[in-house]
């Protein structure tokens, strides 16, 4: 039977996927490459199953084949060093944002189950939008 996978593990997993430096990236590889820092290689299916690590995945698959993995190099220091700020900056924002977005959803999900509302309910579709002309009534 095989191990589950830690929070730790999963983070470790996910960095993996994201440095990946190979032209290509398969499940196999990526088990024989987890298999160096996990005590047991794990199978496709079991790193596939963590909805996370299946999204890093694919986002990594569909990166090396739109060839976005070759970036090209900054002319000088001073590009480069402007350039990482700038990202740093971005990445501390949208940071923020998510955490923010997070405490939201708790507060939501508390006053959802306060008022009884189940997930069923929450999950209903959107009504469609009627883009028909409405004459408004003159009184």
């Amino acid at each position: 039977m095989s191990k589950k996978l830690t929070k730790k593990d999963k983070v470790l997993i996910i960095n993996t996927i994201i440095g990946w430096s190979e032209p290509g990236i398969t499940w196999e590889e990526l088990c024989k490459e987890c298999s160096t820092f996990l005590d047991h290689k794990p199978s496709r299916q079991s790193l596939s199953y963590h909805k996370d690590i299946n999204e890093a995945f694919r986002s990594k698959k569909n990166g090396i084949k739109n060839n976005q993995n070759n970036f090209k190099k900054p002319s000088s220091l001073a590009i480069a060093s402007q350039r990482i700020f700038h990202l740093e900056s971005k990445n501390r924002v949208l940071e923020e944002e998510n955490r923010n977005l997070k405490q939201q959803f708790v507060i939501w999900q508390y006053n959802a189950y306060k008022h009884n509302i189940n997930k069923n309910i929450l999950d209903e579709p959107l009504p469609p939008i009627d883009r028909g002309r409405s004459d408004r009534k003159l009184i």
